[in-house]
This record gives structure tokens, C-alpha cells and sequence, in this order.
């Protein structure tokens, strides 16, 4: 058992006494062998000598302390002693016991009373937290006479330090108050003498008076904890006064509430011997915390006992938090009878109206509604303030959670008394908390007359065609002023003969605002009561309303809305081709006709009123299709969009490309683009060639070779600037342009593609387009061993930064010429800037892809062809005949620059 003073344990925590190390002992009984359980227990007999002396031995018993960062530090101050005394005891020949005779460690530690060193070591640490304060106010007031905004750098410099000095000086060190334990306790501790006398202990600082809690009523061995909490006290006090210091010593609300229950068993035993402001000073920082959660409205739970234990009384705004703590905590029943008991609450009128609140609160949360009908009477009682009659709104949530009878009715009337008295001051907020909660009850039709009372707002027919008019036709009352409800509010059952809907309303797209505006607050479950109510008022919804809802159920991402929202998808499908196959069936009626009686028939059919499905539906399901992939289920879907013949759109159709692009299949992307995009008509976007780019490139960066089931770089870009738009070319297509044309080694394509951007589309080549281009150049003619081109580039390697050197001195060759040609027009390239500087770029580029590209051909000995001839054949074909980058200066002549 280790020591249990606060002192000896700063030095002794790892002190262990020799009955608690014999209790660790562990003396294994011997079963007999006949019992059925010895096969898998592991405690049968002991064999061998070795497992005999392995119990023999006594265990490591360890302790640990927590360092200043929160890490756990194991202490091997015990094991350093022990090898002392057994050293010592080797040397002399003896034991301890044999010099110094038996010594009770026990006893010394558990004797009762106060050791005379310890209250001196108490003495020397209360001592210095005297002086500790006093400096502190002494500098607070040098402070506050002279201002912070008149110091020096050397006088802040000073100050900063004597800050630090005093926050890290506020506890004393155990190294300062207990003698080095290198010294043997033994002869020191037979001289230990008792001490009866206390001192108490009470700071005061300058514009700061706290009244702490006194030390001398508590045992000993409580006081180091009501000292921590009195600190604790004394800083937050501190922390909440104004000075221009900012001070070191500030606590958390998290730190006091530590202290104080740490503390709490003593403070308890004499809870009178608490100042009425040190439970205030506790109060109010458990109260700061941030939110109302369960654990802070514990803590204010706890608390709240032990002040009214200590028969404090706590004010009005602490006794209201006090009993919503008891009934969030779930103590319901005694926080009824707390307030109901709370007389100074209910005489008081400043109070009254939170107190009225509170209760309708907690009644309306048991569903006790007819306390929570009366705390609202006298609520709204003596007041003439409309927005008052917004407490009524939890009433009405609770009897549509009551199963009792008629409680259906109650509640609509509440919600036509709280829109009476409303009146001009009602929002869209208040008709959506009363919308949202007749349609979790059940109970669309109400609902609907809510939302069509919303949507009347500020309509002169409002007064003759709204909730209320309505209401008053069925029940006959006038007045609404009093909440109170009479028998006859009772006698409707049909919900629909109290919310009408107007004939304007009463199509599918009052519906579809609805619906839309249920999907944007995240309402699906409401939203899906409102298509079913449109299916009993026999309204077809609109296709459009229906995909949104069916995006927002895959959007949730749950298994119950996925399905929902596949079922509604695919009878949207069938839908659609029900409707194509009804358009291809000939009727051949004889004639005349002739009208049959029939009997026997059902009068009503149940049919559900399902929109077509539309090309967004489609491409709806194949997203989902491709991302969860599921290629049978996108076979059916294709068939399915023959069937209704369905016109994709652009969107379906980037999807099923990027189906092909995970299935690494260019080629089939490549013939689903041709065949949607030409026979079907489907126009492509930039996200379009956006994929088809990047299967491009990855065509050609896997081998360097054309690939053969997809189409050219310059086949690509001329479909491009025909079919796609003209305004919000995105860069990265432009990169991808560049890169494509680079790994197929085309350098007349890559400086047709340059100037076309930039004539086209308005784009300009950047640092990161010139990377591109000089990497290009630098692979042509790069073999490895076997002489096959490489699969990949190696930048690490001397033979391609060799490459990359002579690319990029030819580049500066031609940008120096440049230089000069500028110079001399009186152009300095430097100053250049914008789309003049972005021009030079591109025509370094150009020259430089017109170099190599010529020196290629003169390679071949092709004489009848040359660098220029090449850049109008690329131009052709690349669907730009005007972007003729490399012009012949001189008839017959190809000037090389």
C-alpha cells in the first residue's frame, strides 16, 4: 500500500510495504487429479523445480505518474532503493533489521495526526504561495499605473519573463520541499514528533475577493484537494477580471469541475463550511461550457444537489437550469414536483415567461398534454404579444404523438388558434415545423393544408380559401383569441373536408414545389408521402420532380433508399414503354357501338400514377450502374432504353463512356461516342472530350505505339472544333491535348494543335506545356538494349537528362534570336506581359517543334516534302486549314530560322 500523506507520496509513490508485497504472492492449491476440469485449466500440479521457483518469486510491481504532456512515466525510484539497501547489507555483513531493529513502515504511515516535518513542508509551500500572489498584485499594479502601450522593448522583454516566472512557479517542486531520498529514511523517521497546530490559508489580490473555502474544518487528509480546488477558484477569478495583463493563470471549466470532485466527499460531510461565493464562482463555470449536452446538464445536475444539500438557495435563472439539468438527466418526476414547487418562480413575472416555457417543455416531451395545455394558458395569459402563441407548436407535436383519441383533432386545432393569433407575424419557418410534423403523423391531408395556407401568403383569396376560412365552415366558431377547446372542435373525422385545395393547386406542379422543396431540406421520407398523397388525389407527378427524388434516395446512400429509388426508376421505364407500345396498337372496332351493362365488376381499380421515364432517368441508374460495378444490370438498361425509344443525352452518354474507360476498353468508348454522338444525335461537351482525351493518352502512353481500336490525335481534335463549344475551354483538356500529341511523337500535329487553341478557343501554352514539349522531343529516336522504345521515360537517367539539355539548349538558342529580332524593333522581352508575352511562348514552341520536324524530314531524303508542306496536311486534317503554323518565307525556300 503506498504512503497515503500528500508529501511523503511527491517521494514515496513507489514505495510498496512488505504486507502487500507478501499478499502479491500467489500460492497455487493442488486440485486432485481426478477432477475434469485439470485438462484445461493449466493448475494442475507443478512438476518441475524450475516452475516451483518461478512462483517463488515475488512480482514486479510498478508505478507510474503522469508527466506534463499526458505521457505515462514509469518510476524506478523503488528499485533503486531496494539495490542500495541490498548493496549496503552485502558490504556489511548484515540487514537492515540487524542494525536499526524492526522498523513499522505501516504504522509510521497510517499513524493519526500530523507529522511536525509535514506541516513544516506545508508551512514552506503556503508560505510561498503568499509570496507568489503578492508579486503578482504588486506587478498587476505597477502595470495598471503605467500602461502597457508606454514599455520599452527591454522593459516587455522583462516583464515577459517575470510572466513566465510566476506561471511556472506555481506549485512548489517536490524536489523543493522533500529531502533527497538517496538518504536512509529509517534513523530519521524513529525521531518523527506529532504536530496538532493548522494554518489557514487565504490570498487576497488587488480588485479580486474570493472567499475560499477554509481548510482547517476538514480532515488532513482531504485538505490537498480542497487547496487544488481552492487555486482552481482563485485563478478562474483571476482569469475573469479585467487588467491589460493577460494572465498565465487561467482554468478551463473542465479543470475546476476535476478539482471539485476530487474534493466533493469531504465538501460534503460539511457542506456549510462552503462560501456562498465559491459556489457561485463553480456554478457559473460549469454553466459557460459550450452546448447543452448530456454531459454538461449532468454536471449541472450534480452540482445543483450539493448547493441545495448545503442549503443555499439558488437564484431564479440557476434554479431554472437546475431543473431542466434534473429532467434531461432523466429524473422527470422530480423535476416536475421541482417546478411545481418553485413559488418564487411563478410570483416573479420576469421569470414567469421562461418558467411557463420550461414547463410546457417538459410536459410536452412525457406527453402530458393537458399540463402542458395549462402551463401555456397561463403562459399566454396577460400578454397581448402575438409571437407568443409559437409555445404551442410543442403541444401540437405531442398529441400527434399521442394515440389517445381525438388527439388528431387537437392538434389542428392548436395549429388554427397559433395561425389566427400569428397573423401576419407567422414565417416559413413555423409553417414548416407544422407541415413536417402532421406528415411524420400520418397525416398528409393536414399537412397539404398547411402548405397551401403557406403558399396563399399575401394572396387576396387567402382569406376565403385558406386553413382557417375552413375551418370555421365545419366547427361554426369565430373566435380563436383563448386556447382552450370545446367539444364541438371534436366532431370531424375526414381530414380532407378541412383543407380543401384550391383548383389552381390542384395540379402536379403545386405538388412538385413541394416535393422539391422537401428533397432540398434532406426530407425524402416526407417527400415520399407527398407523391403517395398526389397518387390518392389521382394527380400524375411530373418526370422531372421524380428524378430529383430519385437522386436524392441514392444520394442517401442507405439500402432502403437505394431500392426505393431503383423501383421507382424502373416503373418510370416501364412506364415509358408502355406508353411506346400503345402508340404502335391498331384498334379495329366494328361499328356501331353499342353500350353493355356489366355486373359484377369492381367499381375502382388501384392504379398507381407513374411519370415516363425521361433521359435523365437513364442516365440516373447508369451512374449508379457504373460506380457500383454492375455491367449486367447496364446491359438491361440499354435494352431497355431501345425499347422506350429514348433519345440519350449527353450526360448518359459520358456515362457509359467512362464505363468503357474503367474497363480500359478504347475502343469500345470510341464506338459508343460515334454512334450516339452521329446517328443518334447526341451533342458532346467538354466533359465528353475530356474522357475521350484521357483515353487517348493512356492508348498511347502504354506503348508509344498508334493505337489501333481508337482513333487519331488529329481525327479527335477535328470532331472537337467542329461539335464542341466555343466558351469555357477547360485547361486540363488543353494539357491533355498537348500530352496526347506528344507520346504519338507528332510534332506538326503539336504546333497545328497550338495555334488552333489559341485562335479557337482562346487558350495560350503555359511553363508546364513547354515541360511537355521538351520531354517529347527529348525521347525521339530512345531505344533501349533489345532496340524497342521504351515503355517508359527515365528522367533519373544521364543518357535522358543528356537529352533534356540538348532539347533545352536549343529552345535558348531560339529564344535569344528572338531576343535580338524583338530588340531591334524596339521591344524589350521582358517587359512583355498577358497574351504578348503567352504569343512569344507559342512561337518559341512552334519554331522549336518546326526544327526538329524538319530535321526529320531531311532524314528521310523526302526533297519533295518539307516542314511546311506537313503543317498544311495537318491542318486538314485536323479540321483547321487557317492554322497553318509554319509558313514558307521565300517561294521553293524553307527558311529553318
Amino acid at each position: 500500500m503506498p504512503p497515503q500523506h500528500r508529501f511523503l507520496a511527491s517521494r514515496l509513490q513507489s514505495y510498496v510495504c512488505r504486507a502487500c508485497l507478501s499478499k502479491s504472492k500467489v500460492t497455487l492449491r493442488q486440485q486432485p487429479q481426478w477432477l475434469s476440469r485439470n485438462a484445461t485449466n493449466g493448475r494442475g500440479p507443478l512438476r518441475s523445480t524450475e516452475a516451483s521457483q518461478q512462483i517463488d518469486q515475488e512480482p514486479d510491481v510498478r508505478y507510474f505518474e503522469e508527466a506534463p504532456d499526458g505521457t505515462r512515466v514509469e518510476i524506478d525510484m523503488l528499485k533503486d532503493f531496494e539495490k542500495q539497501i541490498q548493496a549496503y547489507e552485502k558490504d556489511a555483513g548484515k540487514s537492515i533489521e540487524d542494525l536499526l531493529g524492526p522498523v513499522d513502515f505501516e504504522g509510521l504511515l497510517n499513524a493519526h495526526g500530523e507529522l511536525e516535518p509535514l506541516d513544516r513542508i506545508e508551512h514552506e509551500s503556503m508560505a510561498a504561495l503568499d509570496k507568489e500572489t503578492e508579486e503578482l498584485e504588486a506587478l498587476v499594479e505597477r502595470l495598471e499605473n503605467t500602461g502597457l502601450s508606454s514599455l520599452s522593448a527591454e522593459d516587455s522583454v522583462k516583464l515577459r519573463e517575470e510572466l513566465l516566472k510566476l506561471g511556472t512557479t506555481d506549485e512548489s517542486t517536490p524536489s523543493e520541499t522533500v529531502p533527497n531520498t538517496n538518504r536512509s529514511f529509517a534513523p530519521r523517521l524513529k525521531d518523527v514528533k506529532v504536530s496538532t497546530q493548522v494554518r489557514s490559508f487565504t490570498p487576497r489580490l488587488k480588485g479580486v475577493k474570493v472567499d475560499l473555502i477554509p481548510l482547517e474544518l476538514f480532515d488532513q487528509r482531504h485538505r490537498v484537494h480542497i487547496h487544488r480546488l481552492n487555486q482552481a477558484l482563485i485563478r478562474s477569478k483571476i482569469s475573469g477580471t479585467r487588467s491589460p495583463v493577460r494572465r498565465p493563470l487561467s482554468t478551463t471549466p473542465k479543470d475546476i469541475w476535476k478539482q471539485y470532485l476530487l474534493a466533493r466527499n469531504a465538501l460534503r460531510l460539511k457542506p456549510h463550511a462552503i462560501p456562498p461565493q465559491a459556489w457561485k464562482i463553480l456554478w457559473d463555470k460549469i454553466a459557460a461550457m459550450q452546448g447543452r449536452g448530456m454531459d454538461k446538464m449532468l454536471r449541472i445536475k450534480i452540482l445543483g444537489e450539493d448547493i441545495v444539500s448545503a442549503g443555499v438557495q439558488l437564484d431564479p435563472p440557476r434554479k431554472l437550469l437546475y431543473i431542466e439539468s434534473i429532467f434531461i438527466s432523466g429524473d422527470r418526476n422530480i423535476a416536475f414536483k421541482e417546478w411545481e414547487g418553485a413559488e418564487q418562480l411563478q410570483n416573479d413575472q420576469s421569470y414567469l415567461q421562461i418558467y411557463c416555457q420550461l414547463g410546457v417543455w417538459m410536459f410536452s416531451q412525457t406527453g402530458d398534454i393537458i399540463r402542458a395545455t395549462r402551463a401555456a394558458e397561463r403562459y399566454l395569459n396577460g400578454s397581448q404579444d402575438p409571437s407568443r402563441f409559437r409555445i404551442l407548436l410543442p403541444i401540437i407535436q405531442a398529441s400527434l404523438n399521442s394515440k389517445e383519441k381525438y388527439s388528431i383533432q387537437f392538434a389542428w386545432a392548436l395549429y388554427i388558434r397559433m395561425r389566427s393569433n400569428l397573423g401576419s407575424q407567422i414565417t416559413m419557418k413555423d409553417y414548416d415545423a407544422v407541415t413536417l410534423m402532421f406528415l411524420t403523423a400520418n397525416q398528409p391531408d393536414l399537412a397539404l393544408g398547411a402548405f397551401t395556407d403557406m403558399m396563399l401568403t399575401g394572396r387576396q383569396s387567402a382569406a376565403e380559401q385558406d386553413s382557417t376560412a375552413q375551418y370555421k365552415m365545419v366547427v361554426g366558431l369565430d373566435q380563436f383569441n383563448s386556447i382552450a377547446i370545446q367539444k364541438r372542435e371534436f366532431n370531424w373525422e375526414n381530414s380532407r373536408t378541412l383543407a380543401k385545395l384550391p383548383y389552381k393547386f390542384n395540379n402536379r406542379f403545386f405538388f412538385g414545389s413541394w416535393i422539391k422543396k422537401l428533397i432540398g431540406e434532406g426530407k425524402l421520407d416526407a417527400a415520399k408521402q407527398v407523391f403517395d398523397l398526389m397518387q390518392s388525389r389521382r394527380i400524375k407527378p411530373d418526370s422531372k420532380h421524380m428524378n430529383g427524388l430519385i437522386g436524392a434516395w441514392f444520394r442517401q446512400g442507405t439500402d432502403n433508399t437505394r431500392v426505393l429509388a431503383e423501383d421507382m426508376a424502373w416503373k418510370m421505364i416501364q412506364a415509358r414503354i408502355e406508353f411506346v407500345n400503345s402508340r404502335e396498337v391498331s384498334y379495329n372496332l366494328s361499328s356501331p357501338l353499342h353500350v353493355v351493362e356489366s355486373r359484377g365488376l369492381r367499381d375502382s381499380k388501384v392504379l398507381t400514377l407513374t411519370p415516363s421515364a425521361t433521359p435523365e432517368t437513364f442516365a440516373i441508374l447508369i451512374e449508379q450502374y457504373r460506380r457500383r460495378q454492375k455491367p449486367e444490370l447496364i446491359v438491361d438498361l440499354l435494352n431497355a432504353l431501345r425499347s422506350a425509344r429514348v433519345c440519350p443525352s449527353t450526360y448518359f452518354m459520358n456515362q457509359l463512356l467512362l464505363c468503357d474507360s474503367r474497363a480500359h476498353h478504347q475502343g469500345w468508348a470510341w464506338d459508343t461516342y460515334f454512334m450516339l454522338s452521329r446517328e443518334t444525335g447526341v451533342r458532346p461537351d467538354f466533359d465528353t472530350y475530356g474522357i475521350l482525351w484521357k483515353l487517348m493518352k493512356g492508348a498511347y502512353g502504354n506503348t508509344f505505339k498508334q493505337p489501333g481500336s481508337f482513333t487519331t490525335c488529329r481525327r479527335l481534335f477535328a470532331d472537337m472544333v467542329e461539335r464542341a463549344g466555343k466558351e469555357g475551354f477547360p485547361r486540363d483538356i488543353y494539357d491533355l491535348i498537348i500530352s496526347s500529341f506528344s507520346l504519338a511523337l507528332d510534332q506538326t500535329g503539336t504546333a497545328v494543335a497550338l495555334r488552333a487553341m489559341q485562335r479557337y478557343f482562346g487558350v495560350y501554352p503555359d511553363d508546364g506545356t513547354a515541360r511537355t514539349i521538351v520531354l517529347q522531343l527529348a525521347r525521339l529516336g530512345l531505344t533501349d538494349d533489345s532496340g524497342d522504345k521504351p515503355k517508359r521515360f527515365n528522367l533519373r537517367s544521364p543518357e535522358a537528362n543528356q537529352r533534356i539539355d540538348n532539347v533545352t539548349r536549343i529552345l535558348e538558342g531560339f529564344y535569344d534570336q528572338r531576343k535580338e529580332v524583338l530588340a531591334q524593333q524596339g521591344v524589350v522581352f521582358e517587359e512583355l506581359d498577358g497574351d504578348a508575352k503567352a504569343e512569344e511562348l507559342l512561337l518559341l514552341l512552334s519554331d522549336l517543334l518546326r526544327y526538329v520536324s524538319q530535321a526529320r524530314i531531311a532524314a528521310e531524303q523526302r526533297h519533295s516534302y518539307n516542314a511546311t508542306t506537313a503543317s498544311q496536311t495537318a491542318a486538314e486534317q485536323m479540321g483547321v486549314p487557317d492554322c497553318v503554323p509554319w509558313v514558307a518565307h521565300n517561294k521553293g525556300e524553307i527558311d529553318l530560322v
